[in-house]
């Protein structure tokens, strides 16, 4: 119980030298929301088996690659990032949060993180089995490594 005692008061003297903020404003998480339920057209990977690189404890999965061995003996290969940008407008309330959070910050027993939770867990984070945003470079290679094609988008 000592300990649990002091871990949460490093954690909340952290959290008061570095000015980080637990709470979001709510036209912040307001705007989110919004962003959060938007539709867009884009190109569709959801055919390709996808693996996280994030770990399993991990608060967000916002990295993937896909493999694909195609007919002709060559791979298919996929990186593919969460597109937090596409949320992130320039000049947006959210944008500006963001901006001024930096970063996400790790504690043993929390996170306070750059975006809200609507975003960072759910439409930013790349769990299996829902559609989401990624910014994603394919590439087809030859057994030896050569690529022959990419694309990003």
């Amino acid at each position: 119980m000592k300990n649990e005692n002091n871990l949460q008061k490093f954690h909340n003297k952290a959290i008061y030298d570095y000015s980080l903020r637990e709470i979001w404003p709510q036209e912040v998480l307001t705007e989110s929301k919004l962003l959060s339920d938007e539709k867009i057209n884009s190109e569709d990977f959801n055919e390709l088996p996808f693996v996280t690189i994030d770990g399993e404890d991990a608060k967000d999965f916002d990295d993937a690659l896909s493999f694909k061995v195609l007919q002709n003996g060559n791979f298919e290969i996929g990186v593919h990032i969460a597109d937090v940008s596409h949320y992130l407008k320039e000049g947006s309330i959210l944008d500006d949060e963001a901006f001024d959070r930096a970063t996400s910050v790790y504690l043993v027993d929390r996170v306070v993180p750059m975006l809200p939770e609507i975003l960072s867990n759910k439409a930013c984070s790349l769990r299996p089995n829902e559609e989401k945003l990624t910014l994603s470079a394919v590439f087809i290679m030859k057994k030896n490594g050569q690529v022959l094609e990419e694309w990003f988008g």
